[in-house]
């Protein structure tokens, strides 16, 4: 789920002309193995540290800011496109994350998408690979999106169910066009 959205940001900033005159570079990862302790992001930032040919010209002191797209396939299958951002912290940065999130979603020029703060009695960030990256760098911010506000619920979750026949053509398809 969190895979498709990324894959539809990748193609939606390919087709921008001015990439090359961002002040930071963007980084794009997808991570495996994070349901058995955060495995595929420990291993990412550990080739950062050991100058990994796989990570050649990026290290872990350049990652300022990280968003995390989580959950959210399941809430837009199910009819339901508001969006919650969880911050890492409530500092500058996540809070420009958000803005252009909520700005993103705005520009669209209708309801199909919205995106939001979580609940302010959920401080911090749900069980994701950002805590990583925190870990590593204490003062990394970042926010990680989801489909819920305060409780994560989906009891199909890593189970014998939750399989990858489950992710039709057409939820892809519905998903990739939800712009």
């Amino acid at each position: 789920q969190g895979l498709i959205a990324l894959l539809t940001a990748v193609d939606a900033l390919s087709h921008l002309h001015d990439l090359g005159k961002l002040k930071k570079q963007l980084v794009f990862a997808a991570f495996d193995g994070e349901a058995w302790g955060y495995l595929g992001s420990r291993k990412f930032l550990q080739e950062l540290d050991e100058g990994d040919d796989s990570v050649n010209g990026i290290n872990s002191s350049m990652i300022e800011q990280v968003l995390e797209i989580g959950s959210v396939g399941k809430g837009i299958s199910q009819g339901d496109t508001l969006f919650y951002a969880h911050a890492s912290r409530n500092s500058s940065i996540s809070k420009k994350i958000l803005d252009g999130l909520q700005s993103g979603s705005d520009s669209l020029g209708s309801d199909n998408v919205k995106v939001k703060p979580a609940a302010s009695s959920n401080p911090g960030v749900p069980p994701s690979s950002l805590m990583s990256f925190m870990r590593k760098n204490t003062s990394t911010s970042g926010v990680v999106l989801e489909d819920f506000d305060s409780q994560f619920s989906n009891r199909f979750y890593h189970s014998h169910l939750d399989s990858p026949g489950k992710l039709t053509v057409h939820r892809c398809a519905h998903l990739s066009h939800q712009r």
